[in-house]
């Protein structure tokens, strides 16, 4: 008796949401390059234009960044990092007080994903 034994699986090929993920995880990096907080908003808010994304998909990507963003504007003098909240907050979609609480354990040295104790 011949058994229906199944076929040897196929290698699979790198699909359009594989090539997808590996381009954003490459965009990602070049903004992780970024040094200026400036410029991580410019560069955000220009992917989100230009890539049409739909809204949930803009705010995953943008909170992706978050963390880099506030330890980035920790580092600033005041005067400029209420600048910063202010312009990142349509970016980010994350209150004021909230932003600034993160940069103040930021600067303390605390991990944004922690949460409260």
């Amino acid at each position: 008796m011949e058994q229906n034994l199944p076929e040897e699986p196929k290698p699979v090929k790198p699909g359009f949401k594989t090539a997808l993920a590996r381009l954003e995880v490459r965009q990602i990096e070049a903004l992780h390059d970024l040094t200026n907080p400036y410029d991580l908003l410019v560069a955000i808010e220009r992917r989100e234009r230009d890539a049409l994304l739909t809204r949930s998909a803009a705010a995953r990507y943008a909170m992706r960044l978050y963390p880099r963003f506030i330890v980035m504007t920790s580092t600033w003098p005041a005067c400029d990092q209420d600048a910063l909240l202010h312009a990142a907050r349509r970016i980010f979609r994350v209150n004021i007080p909230t932003m600034r609480a993160d940069v103040k354990a930021a600067r303390m040295g605390v991990a944004l994903d922690q949460g409260a104790a």
